[in-house]
């Protein structure tokens, strides 16, 4: 008998922890999302240079843009966790300008 109470303590684990597993998926399905303006540049050895202006010193690099663009969202999110009170959330991204001059 003793051995049918431990199988039913491990099935109401088991239950609670698909519940938190789906918790966990939905909070990440429904979770609010915000966009950062990324500025990316290119050296002269080919490798792409991002910067979130949002934030003071939040760059990042890498050899293609797709891997720039992965590892700056790893930067974002490194700058919101480490210090949230300095990220104005009203600050929009207006453009990047072309400006000409004579030299």
């Amino acid at each position: 008998m003793k051995q049918r109470r431990d199988i039913k303590h491990f099935r109401d684990l088991d239950v609670y922890r698909l519940a938190f597993d789906l918790l966990q998926l939905i909070k990440g399905i429904f979770m609010r999302r915000k966009h950062f303006p990324v500025i990316v540049e290119q050296d002269d050895d080919g490798i792409f240079i991002v910067t979130c202006p949002v934030f003071k010193g939040c760059h990042s690099y890498g050899h293609t843009i797709d891997e720039a663009m992965e590892n700056i969202k790893e930067a974002i999110g490194a700058c919101l966790d480490e210090d949230i009170t300095e990220f104005d959330g009203y600050t929009q991204f207006v453009g990047v300008r072309d400006v000409e001059i004579a030299v």
